[in-house]
């Protein structure tokens, strides 16, 4: 599997003109796709304002006091069951409440949605067996169709409506429309799951470090998080030209993985690379880089802000009672589960 690994290389990768998220400008498909994630050119740039409104720092600030009460609710209710597993009581809740109400999705759908996006984890993963991939396709057509009723029912609301206005308008396609806010549902589910999974190994690893931390430089804390424990670990790319594909030459069509990771871990940049450093704020590509950036980041940002509030609370004694089984695949890396002992 072609890899491109090390801070500068997969930094220029991500900035490459001659690779693209979209299979059909490297010659590998008919059509352009109905998917954000893969779309490059003008179509992505005109679906992305569209969307990147919604996501916005002084839009999701209203947020944060609702963020914070479910995190203080999630916690508490966690912490009293003997058999609380922190990803499924604490953390899920978090990432659920976050994405939906920044999409403003309805009251009526939230819960049929929530349980659409568990079923879609690990979409993107490569290896997936037969009947996962089959689990993660099934819902993500199931939450296009939902999607879709809301639309002949003249119900669409939040980002969905603005998409259908687009569409109505010509500046999208119908299917964009409905496929979009599924794919924002998505990644504003798996990838936040896993960013604050892993901030939550990391207090019930090390409760002492982490709450000084939380005391001292909660910011740092949390990209630091991001950046060791790098929870979105690739990015696929195909070549679109016959060039230097950074440690190998490439042709036109080749798939080609950046390694987030490795950018992430190269000691010519980081010294004692698997150590957080909070004395100063570091650059990582946690969130991406180049056209295709996280579009949540501050979202991200703002529930790692209020987990770390609550988890900082906890008595350090309580916090070791949990260990974390982890869930290792080629896009991504989270926690699967945080029990108690």
């Amino acid at each position: 599997m072609p890899e491109i690994c090390g801070w500068v290389q997969c930094r220029t990768a991500l900035g490459d003109p001659g690779l693209t998220s979209d299979p059909r400008l490297a010659g590998l498909a008919p059509m352009q796709p109905n998917n954000l994630l893969f779309m490059d050119g003008e179509p992505h740039r005109q679906l992305r304002a569209l969307v990147t409104p919604y996501f916005t720092r002084q839009r999701l600030d209203g947020l944060a006091d609702q963020l914070g009460t479910t995190c203080a609710e999630a916690l508490g209710t966690a912490l009293a069951d003997p058999g609380a597993d922190l990803m499924v009581d604490l953390v899920e809740p978090i990432v659920l409440s976050a994405i939906l109400s920044a999409m403003a999705v309805p009251a009526a759908n939230r819960q049929r949605l929530g349980t659409l996006s568990r079923d879609m984890l690990g979409l993107l993963e490569p290896d997936l067996a037969a009947p996962a991939r089959r689990r993660t396709i099934n819902a993500a057509m199931r939450a296009i169709l939902l999607f879709e009723r809301d639309r002949r029912r003249g119900e669409a609301s939040g980002l969905h409506a603005d998409l259908e206005r687009a569409a109505a308008a010509g500046l999208i396609s119908a299917k964009l429309a409905r496929s979009t806010p599924v794919v924002v549902l998505h990644g504003g589910y798996e990838n936040p799951l896993n960013q604050l999974g892993c901030l939550t190994a990391y207090a019930v690893r090390e409760p002492g470090r982490f709450k000084y931390a939380a005391a001292s430089a909660p910011a740092l804390l949390f990209e630091e998080v991001l950046r060791t424990f790098s929870p979105v670990r690739t990015l696929a790319r195909w070549a679109t030209d016959n060039g230097d594909g950074g440690q190998r030459r490439r042709r036109r069509g080749d798939l080609m993985w950046i390694s987030l990771e490795s950018a992430n871990h190269d000691s010519d940049r980081f010294p004692v690379a698997e150590e957080m450093d909070l004395s100063q704020r570091r650059q990582h590509v946690g969130f991406g880089h180049g056209p295709h950036a996280c579009l949540g980041t501050a979202l991200a940002r703002l529930e790692g802000r209020a987990l770390i509030g609550a988890l900082a609370s906890v008595p350090d004694t309580t916090l070791r009672e949990f260990s974390t089984t982890w869930r290792n695949g080629v896009v991504a890396h989270g926690p699967e589960r945080i029990l108690r002992r």
